[in-house]
């Protein structure tokens, strides 16, 4: 098969391909009987929730994520989504740039994300701070204004 390069396109299958797994791993936990009383989700997950809870079928919630993934393509601008360790310590409002909080993973580390452009520099100034970040491959900035 020939290899997808369009970045798009690449998200639209791995978006598919995640949602499908998570599906069936619901569908494998009810074929094995277990049955749960309640489900829960975060994020990505929320689609798969939706569709196990009976919401919407599994064939409209493809759909609908091919036509959000066709959405998500359209926003201009690049992002760089990145871990930031010891987020206590950082002071947003001493940043030069826009940066989002995207996630508080746990007390001791957050995700931000900023353009790209400006990613270098905020890396430099929390070198400077001793403050570890790492750079999170994804696509789009989730969980940000810039999605709005």
């Amino acid at each position: 098969p020939e290899k997808v390069t369009d970045k798009s396109t690449e998200s639209m299958y791995s978006a598919l391909c995640l949602f499908t797994l998570q599906v069936s791993m619901f569908e494998t936990l009810l074929a094995v009987g277990f049955y749960p009383q309640a489900l829960s989700a975060h994020s990505f997950g929320e689609f798969a929730q939706i569709t196990a809870s009976g919401v919407l079928s599994f064939k409209d919630m493809v759909r609908f994520l091919i036509e959000r993934q066709k959405a998500l393509s359209s926003i201009e601008g690049k992002y760089v989504m990145f871990a930031v360790n010891n987020s206590a310590k950082l002071d947003l409002s001493a940043m030069p740039f826009q940066v989002y909080v995207a996630n508080v993973n746990t007390n001791y580390q957050t995700s931000f994300v900023c353009q790209e452009k400006d990613y270098p520099e905020i890396r430099q100034i929390l070198k400077t701070q001793r403050i570890a970040s790492v750079p999170v491959n994804v696509d789009f900035p989730y969980h940000t204004p810039w999605l709005e």
